[in-house]
């Protein structure tokens, strides 16, 4: 597992957060933030955040509240995702894909289709928006884009009424949204040039795609060096960590060591865990204080804490006062899925780099 690299994709619900039973995965996320914060673990590719601002300049202007431009851009980004399938041929890479091709296989092209489940979290602007708040190009107290967020867009035509026609005629507004690299550039100038990420983008430009935190350090400042320095042993940590608890549902009776855990600075600590995360911190500390000694009961008790603070009622596994372990009986399916629904955010800043060809 390279260091720092896997965050969490989708949003923070207690459904996906299953999949994280030591909250290791959420501690990557929150040291992510550190040091790219203007990225999240879901942000991808230029144009979706330039299609994500067309989309909602066209919503707010359409519609009045933000619960109508939540459901007005839904629209938007249906139709976005049909001339996608239906013009570009585009069969993969996006979320909602397989109800686009079932509504192309089927000959439809209305809007009368759920798109994705959980739209608000899953969708475009779900996943674009915090990104596109921190850069200063919509609104932080509405749903509506900057003067800022405008402008950068102004070259975009985009005009459509909200209505699905008979034929693929209505679908031409999107057929025709593309973006010239001058946008790009502009998009990556406010992405990658504020003092917050300006240090970390030129090490992840100057060191390529794969991450080389404990490398790049040194140029960084304040909260990101500290993250980034300790980036390779953390990821040591979570990585083995996690796979003995998973060795540990399989076997409960076995002797779990855990000699290879390490302390870490109290400064890492402090700036890792805030924001949502200040109540693992003591768990999290006493796990690395006693793993070595307690082996499995220390990895139980960090995933009964982790559990009791997400208000989880039914933990994976449960210590007994006569030294066993039972594991509840569907753990093992959710072991399968660990790993789905991952991002690595190093990679990503240097796609981003790339496409808006960011100082060059």
């Amino acid at each position: 597992m390279p260091p720092l690299e896997i965050f969490w994709l989708d949003a923070p619900t207690s459904s996906s957060r299953e999949a994280d039973p030591l909250g290791f995965s959420a501690i990557h996320e929150s040291a992510a933030n550190r040091v790219l914060p203007f990225l999240t673990g879901r942000t991808r590719k230029a144009d979706e955040y330039l299609s994500t601002l067309v989309g909602l300049r066209w919503a707010s202007d359409m519609g009045g509240s933000d619960g109508e431009c939540w459901r007005l851009f839904e629209r938007f980004e249906k139709g976005l995702k049909l001339a996608w399938v239906y013009f570009l041929g585009r069969e993969s890479g996006f979320r909602g894909v397989m109800a686009v091709l079932e509504m192309r296989n089927a000959g439809r092209h209305d809007l009368d289709f759920e798109l994705i489940a959980q739209q608000r979290n899953q969708g475009l602007l779900g996943m674009y928006l915090t990104s596109l708040r921190a850069m200063g190009l919509v609104d932080k107290g509405r749903l509506t884009p900057t003067t800022a967020g405008r402008t950068l867009v102004d070259g975009t035509q985009f005009s459509w009424d909200g209505e699905a026609g008979g034929t693929l005629k209505w679908l031409y507004p999107f057929k025709n949204l593309g973006f010239s690299s001058l946008q790009r550039r502009r998009l990556g100038m406010r992405l990658f040039g504020a003092p917050e990420m300006i240090s970390v983008a030129r090490a992840v430009r100057k060191y390529g795609p794969d991450p080389a935190w404990r490398k790049a350090s040194a140029t960084f400042a304040g909260e990101a060096r500290e993250v980034a320095r300790n980036a390779e042993s953390f990821s040591l940590v979570a990585s083995r960590a996690t796979a003995a608890f998973h060795d540990l549902l399989r076997n409960p009776a076995q002797e779990s060591r855990l000699g290879w855990i390490r302390l870490f600075p109290a400064g890492w600590v402090s700036v890792v865990f805030r924001e949502g995360l200040s109540s693992l911190a003591t768990p999290f500390s006493g796990f690395l204080k006693t793993a070595h000694k307690q082996g499995a009961g220390a990895l139980v008790q960090l995933h009964q804490d982790v559990w009791k603070h997400r208000g989880h009622s039914a933990p994976w596994i449960r210590s007994h006062p006569d030294g066993h372990y039972s594991v509840r009986r569907d753990a093992h399916s959710k072991t399968s899925s660990l790993g789905e629904g991952m991002d690595h955010r190093w990679s990503v800043c240097h796609q981003l780099i790339q496409e808006t060809r960011w100082g060059r």
